[in-house]
């Protein structure tokens, strides 16, 4: 046996393995990260889907309100939750919660234009395209 050549190579070997150690570890951390961003993005798609879903829970005159109220609160009050590291979508919500909850009589039209705010805020969020007021007003109210 070669001590000349045997300390080199447990040397190489060592170094190896390190190497391969701290790859295999930035290369974990690196799948959990996007993960985490992929299981944020999702939740947020859900909470605005139904959210959105549910929106007839709110329109005057419409059939069954009741049968989209729950749905409709619950979805509301996840969106501070979902949402929590985009300022826009916060800060949308929390003028659409004053307002609803001020108990002045604000005009359907200004609140109507606050939740349509806090929508595109939430699409905008999640890199998708909103739709346009008249869209998003349509109600199909066939329950």
């Amino acid at each position: 046996m070669h001590w000349d050549s045997f300390l080199p190579t447990i040397f190489g070997a060592v170094i190896g393995g390190l190497f391969t150690l701290v790859g295999g570890y930035c290369q974990q951390k690196r799948a959990d990260s996007i993960r985490h961003q992929e299981n944020k993005s999702q939740l947020k798609f859900k909470v605005l889907y139904d959210f959105n879903s549910n929106k007839n829970a709110i329109d005057q005159g419409a059939k069954n309100t009741d049968v989209f109220r729950a749905e409709f609160v619950r979805s509301l009050n996840s969106i501070p939750i979902a949402y929590c590291d985009s300022k826009k979508v916060v800060n949308s919500y929390e003028k659409f919660i004053r307002a609803i909850n001020s108990g002045k009589d604000s005009s359907i039209n200004e609140n109507n234009e606050l939740l349509y705010q806090l929508i595109v805020s939430m699409f905008e969020d999640l890199g998708i395209a909103a739709p346009n007021y008249q869209t998003y007003s349509t109600y199909l109210d066939v329950v």
